[in-house]
């Protein structure tokens, strides 16, 4: 029996960043939905049932931080690993993150080969 792809939603503001990592992770078999906002992220979670959620630190409207901290409060998120994407890698933050239930980090600007192995370790340890 063949293995089912796995589903990674991307959220994120920058659009060119959302169109490199998609074309990125479908070139690597994973399904890939976009959100460009912790809102539409939220609304998007029932229907795409994402097995990974990758999402930006700071957005307008909902922050990357009260993503997180929403997704683990839902009852299909907690069991979804969360990384979060960003260039403020101040303790402070990376503390609210991990306070929220971040499960890991990528650092902006995103290096395609740290993803990569990041998604395949989160992937392994949940799934």
């Amino acid at each position: 029996m063949p293995e089912t792809r796995k589903r990674i939603l991307l959220v994120d503001d920058e659009e060119e960043l959302l169109r490199m990592l998609r074309i990125f992770l479908k070139s690597e078999n994973f399904d890939v939905f976009i959100a460009h906002d912790g809102r539409e992220a939220m609304e998007l979670l029932p229907e795409t049932k994402p097995d990974l959620v990758i999402t930006d630190l700071e957005m307008p409207d909902v922050h990357g931080i009260m993503l997180v901290s929403a997704l683990k409060k839902h009852a299909q998120g907690q069991r979804i690993p969360v990384m979060v994407m960003t260039s403020h890698t101040e303790v402070d933050n990376v503390l609210d993150c991990v306070e929220a239930g971040a499960d890991d980090f990528v650092s902006k600007p995103i290096k395609l080969n740290d993803l990569k192995t990041r998604i395949a370790l989160l992937l392994k340890k949940y799934t």
